[in-house]
């Protein structure tokens, strides 16, 4: 299939209201068929999840309210990387892991890299952890309301299988990677 892209134009939506500053990349392609398109991608900053288990194998969950969808979540920590820094992917991990719980790990490697979505320029890093330590309690953002939970290997499988975690997809990942299921 042959796709023409025939333009791309930077916008930048910004409301002094309410804070927005979005960056939206607007792409028009020929399309095979002769139509012309135009597709929205948002530009977006990269970020990490973080898949940790501690010493006794268990894994490190948050808990958090998410307005977008209205819903408490149970999920993997995780955050941006800061653009602005020397905030590389895995140290970005493991800031995000301490940060959000407190705990920190020794035994860090690089899962899986995505993107977020189809519609968006940002990539999502996910980082694996073992034999994590509890070092400090939670040094949350003021916006932050998360509670740490910690889900003992037996009972993820079935957490997995009644959908009540968030990011199932790279748990399952690194269960099967290190022949945990």
């Amino acid at each position: 299939m042959n796709f023409k892209k025939i333009k791309e134009k930077f916008i930048k939506i910004k409301d002094k209201s309410s804070g927005l500053d979005k960056k939206i990349i607007l792409k028009t392609f020929e399309l095979p068929n002769g139509l012309v398109e135009n597709f929205y991608v948002n530009k977006e900053k990269d970020s990490v999840k973080i898949v940790a288990f501690t010493k006794n194998k268990e894994l490190i969950l948050v808990e958090q309210y998410r307005p977008t969808i209205e819903e408490t979540t149970i999920e993997l920590p995780g955050g941006g990387i800061e653009v602005d820094t020397d905030d590389s992917r895995k140290q970005a991990a493991l800031r995000e892991l301490r940060e959000e719980t407190g705990y920190i790990s020794n035994m860090i490697e690089l899962l899986n890299s995505e993107n977020h979505s189809l519609y968006s320029t940002g990539k999502r890093y996910t980082y694996l952890a073992f034999d994590c330590n509890k070092i400090s309690e939670q040094d949350l953002d003021p916006t932050e309301f998360i509670k740490t939970k910690l889900i003992p290997l037996d009972e993820i499988k079935k957490d997995l299988k009644d959908g009540k975690i968030g990011g199932w997809g790279f748990i399952y990942m690194a269960l099967d990677k290190y022949n945990l299921l």
